[in-house]
């Protein structure tokens, strides 16, 4: 072989070497190789859930773009996710022409928390049969896998009527896929409404309409379900509900007299709440008591007083006297007892209501028989007359000698 000829064959080689390496190598993430008529990059890299924990599936979607100046289409055989090892791949995903692009969903679960360096990588072929290779470095950090859920409960007033509120808080990682809040009374859901979706460090808040919930003890319930579980969690919190009435009919300035088994209990009916309170109604309750069905006061405006007067007839003297005031206000019906001291009632003593917010009106007591009352004393006229009839005595012998 000549010396020329030794050159050209050299040449072929290097030529040959060359051709090779460019269609192999792999370049920086949006660029690509082969014959220039395409020019595949990888674009935007979503994670899904953005705060992704341990033991839970992540989805970590690159999309594939071509330019929309390449002339010609490019063919994408796989797209593949690493860390270390092989994660996941999809292949024959089809071909893209110019200005194309494909979204390629890669699924991954990571047992340990922290940090996690991971790459994309995409392989294809150029129109002119040529391969193209390019990737993408991603980073995700992984959060440790927590739950711990919290219910809290409060009362609200809203133009005259009282709500609860109820809050759901996840402040661990994991979110709270589905589940409700509910109102418990004596064991029995009288309330619910649904929550969902309550990402970490997240909360949902429920209001429920008290008007239907009844005073007293509640427990307020989180029924839910985790993110990728298909068990049921429970969490509890209690509330003391005492609602804000509508209307509040208190009794003031109670009096009591009589005695013996007859008495008659007297005093006002005042309304201290925001609505006008309807059919109010006052009655003596008791084994052994009867007030012939009660007295009836009827409406009493919101900020106004009615006066009462009550005559109770018991079986055998007694010390005290529980009354009651029933009224309806917005639908809803209220009562009320009040124990009446009537211990002291034959000597006309006025007595207190242990619920009489407000002043109380000052009466003056009614006489009880036998007790001195209003005009003269007996002994007064008979002196009186007696005067008198001397003086005409007197006259009549002064005119008669």
């Amino acid at each position: 072989m000549t010396r020329r000829s030794r050159v050209g064959a050299g040449l072929a080689v290097v030529v040959l070497a060359l051709a090779a390496v460019s269609a192999v190598a792999p370049l920086s993430g949006a660029q690509s190789a082969g014959s220039g008529a395409v020019s595949v990059t990888i674009g935007d890299v979503a994670v899904s859930p953005a705060n992704p924990t341990t033991g839970t599936q992540v989805l970590i979607t690159p999309s594939i773009n071509n330019s929309g100046s390449a002339s010609g289409s490019a063919r994408v055989n796989e797209v593949t996710l690493r860390g270390d090892g092989l994660l996941a791949t999809e292949d024959s995903l089809g071909r893209l022409g110019a200005g194309d692009s494909i979204d390629v969903p890669l699924s991954s679960t990571f047992t340990e928390p922290g940090d996690h360096q991971l790459s994309v990588h995409v392989r294809g072929l150029n129109p002119d049969g040529s391969v193209f290779y390019v990737q993408r470095s991603v980073y995700v950090t992984v959060d440790d896998r927590t739950s711990d859920v919290g219910v809290s409960a409060r009362t609200t007033a809203t133009n005259g009527s009282t709500d609860i509120q109820a809050t759901i808080t996840q402040y661990g990682t994991i979110p709270i896929k589905s589940g409700e809040l509910q109102v418990v009374s004596n064991g029995r859901i009288v309330e619910r409404a649904p929550v969902a979706n309550v990402s970490e460090s997240d909360s949902a808040n429920v209001t429920f309409d008290g008007a239907s919930i009844p005073s007293g003890e509640l427990v307020i319930r989180g029924e839910y379900t985790l993110d990728d579980e298909h068990s049921t969690h429970t969490t509890n919190t209690t509330l003391t509900y005492q609602p804000q009435r509508s209307a509040d009919v208190a009794l003031t300035g109670i009096e009591a007299s009589g005695g013996g088994t007859t008495y008659t209990i007297s005093g006002d009916a005042a309304n201290l709440g925001s609505a006008d309170a309807a059919s109010v109604r006052v009655n003596a309750v008791g084994d052994g008591l009867s007030a012939n069905g009660g007295y009836f006061v009827g409406k009493i405006e919101t900020s106004e007083f009615a006066t009462f007067d009550m005559t109770v007839q018991a079986d055998s003297a007694v010390d005290e006297i529980p009354i009651t005031v029933n009224y309806s206000a917005d639908g809803q019906r209220y009562s009320d007892v009040v124990t009446v001291d009537v211990s002291g009632a034959s000597s006309g003593s006025a007595t207190s209501p242990e619920r009489a917010p407000g002043q109380q009106q000052n009466r003056a007591p009614s006489p009880s028989n036998g007790a001195s009352g209003g005009g003269l004393p007996l002994f007064k006229i008979g002196g009186a007359v007696a005067v008198i009839a001397i003086v005409v005595v007197v006259v009549r012998r002064w005119r008669n000698p």
